[in-house]
């Protein structure tokens, strides 16, 4: 199992979430050069979930910086999709703050969390009629297509319409696997991470430069036990 050392800059664990990637936009830019691209430009422990244009990565740019990255190596391919950045900490919350639970168990998959840039407007959809139940909060609008999504008349056309800026939405599977993977890679809050082989030693024994004592993700777990093993820097 590969430890964790630290390099000693701080990197925070981001999910980008592109707008509109599918079939059509697979063609100009897969999810394997999406992958390769930000490599390229600097990110690391870059990772793609499904093939909806989900991104979990570190960086140590600032989140207009990263936006300008991400937003240039879409431009690049020849497309402009939107980018939309949470933290891990912001899918927690926004799963923790669901207002339609039951949709959350019974039809997950017909579960929306519609993503936005900027808070919403509480009242944007009050007068829509419809079987869906829709509730506005902050950046996320969630909306229980509890009739199906694919007849309804709440389309993306209207919910731009309505809530005067764009959004990408994600089903609450998909919510889910981003919460889990982004758990994997880390909390974020800490020092940037690395995978090395049991037959290098850690950098330092200081195993409080991570996230603090506390953190129990499942990279600062592994990262405490790598430096409690091996304190000191040098190959094998």
């Amino acid at each position: 199992m590969p430890f964790f050392v630290l390099e000693g800059r701080l990197a925070r664990t981001w999910i980008a979430l592109l707008a509109g990637i599918g079939g059509a936009t697979h063609k100009a830019m897969s999810m394997s050069h999406l992958r390769d691209a930000c490599e390229k430009s600097g990110l690391v422990h870059v990772r793609t979930v499904l093939a909806t244009g989900n991104i979990i990565f570190e960086s140590d740019l600032s989140e207009a910086g990263i936006m300008k990255l991400l937003c240039g190596i879409v431009a690049d391919h020849g497309l402009d999709n939107a980018v939309f950045l949470r933290r891990p900490a912001q899918l927690r919350a926004a799963r923790k703050a669901n207002p339609f639970p039951d949709a959350a168990d019974e039809r997950p998959n017909h579960l929306l969390v519609h993503f936005l840039a900027s808070k919403g407007n509480p009242t944007a959809l009050e007068d829509y009629q419809g079987p869906e139940r829709i509730s506005v909060q902050g950046r996320e609008v969630y909306i229980d297509y509890a009739e199906g999504i694919g007849r309804s008349r709440l389309t993306s056309a209207r919910l731009l319409r309505a809530l005067g800026q764009p959004g990408t939405a994600r089903n609450w599977n998909t919510l889910e696997k981003l919460i889990d993977k982004a758990a994997d890679q880390g909390c974020g809050q800490g020092v940037r991470g690395t995978a090395i082989s049991p037959s290098m030693r850690a950098v330092s024994s200081d195993s409080t430069a991570l996230s603090g004592p506390s953190c129990r993700c499942n990279a600062c777990t592994a990262a405490r036990v790598a430096l409690s093993i091996s304190p000191v820097i040098a190959p094998a």
